[in-house]
C-alpha cells in the first residue's frame, strides 16, 4: 500500500491546478464520522460490515452523476483497487481514495472536453428518426466502453444542438413596465439583427453555443476543491447507512 500511496499521491499533485493532500482537518473529520456512523447511528454497523464495492461505486457516481464520463471499466477497476483497503483507510482518516478517483474523473472530463471540440468540426445528421437521449442517467448504467460513451455524448450534442438551433424561433416572452418594455423592445431589435436567419446560420450558431456550454460545464466539473471532494466521499458513507444522513465540512 505504502509505494501505491506515494506514487497516487504523485500524480494527483502533478494532475490538479491545486495539490488534493488529506489535510490534518480533514483527516479528523474523516475519522469523526466514521465513529459517528458505527457507534452512534441506530444500526450500530461496522464499516467492515458494509459493501466497500457498493461504498466505491456511490462516491464515484456522486462525481459523475449522469455516468456520461466514467465507463464500467473504471468503476470495477476502483473497486478492484480500493474496495479491500477502504474501510481501513477512513478508520485512518485518509482520503487518498477520493482524491485518486477524482484525478482519474479530471483525466477523464478533459479527454472528453477535447473529444466535443473535434466532434464540432464533423458532421452531425440532425435528421435522425431514432436519436432518443435521456438526460437524466442516474438511474442507468455507466457506459460499458469509451465507444458506448462516444456513441452517447454523440446523442446528447446532437439533441443539444437541435434544441439550441429550435430556440432560436422561439417568441420572446412580453417584458411588463414601460422602461422595460421599450429596453425589451430595444434588445429584441438588436437581437433580429444579430439572430441567424439561414439553416447554416443557425447550425453554425447552435454548434459554436453548445459548444461553450460544456467547456463551462466540464470547467466546473474540474474545479472542485478538496473540501468539496471530502464532502462527497463521506457523504458517500454516509448514505450506506441511510438516505438522510449526510455530512457538511465546517
Amino acid at each position: 500500500f505504502a509505494p501505491f500511496a506515494a506514487q497516487a499521491q504523485q500524480a494527483i499533485t502533478s494532475a490538479n491546478k491545486i495539490p488534493l493532500q488529506t489535510s490534518p482537518k480533514m483527516r479528523n473529520e474523516t475519522r469523526a464520522v466514521v465513529m459517528c456512523m458505527e457507534n452512534g447511528h441506530y444500526s450500530k454497523t461496522s464499516l467492515s460490515e458494509l459493501d466497500m464495492r457498493e461504498f466505491v461505486r456511490e462516491y464515484m457516481q456522486n462525481i459523475d452523476i449522469f455516468k456520461m464520463f466514467f465507463t464500467t471499466a473504471d468503476v470495477q477497476h476502483f473497486q478492484d483497487f480500493f474496495a479491500q483497503s477502504a474501510d481501513i483507510m477512513l478508520h485512518q482518516g485518509t482520503l487518498l481514495p477520493a482524491f485518486s478517483i477524482y484525478d482519474k474523473f479530471v483525466s477523464r472530463a478533459e479527454s472528453r472536453l477535447a473529444w466535443i471540440k473535434n466532434r464540432m468540426k464533423q458532421p452531425f445528421d440532425l435528421d435522425q428518426k431514432n436519436a432518443a437521449f435521456r438526460y437524466d442517467r442516474s438511474k442507468e448504467n455507466w457506459p460499458a466502453s469509451d465507444a458506448e460513451a462516444d456513441a452517447l455524448w454523440d446523442k446528447r450534442l446532437t439533441l443539444d444542438i437541435i434544441g439550441e438551433m429550435l430556440s432560436y424561433d422561439e417568441p420572446q416572452k412580453p417584458a411588463k413596465g414601460k422602461k422595460t418594455k421599450r429596453k425589451a423592445a430595444a434588445q429584441t431589435e438588436a437581437d433580429k439583427k444579430d439572430a441567424p436567419k439561414t439553416y447554416e446560420e443557425k447550425f453554425a450558431k447552435a454548434k459554436a453555443e453548445v459548444l461553450k456550454r460544456y467547456e463551462r460545464f466540464i470547467d466546473n466539473y474540474v474545479k472542485f476543491d478538496t473540501i468539496e471532494i471530502e464532502e462527497l466521499h463521506l457523504n458517500a458513507l454516509t448514505e450506506m447507512y441511510d438516505p438522510h444522513s449526510s455530512f457538511l465540512s465546517e
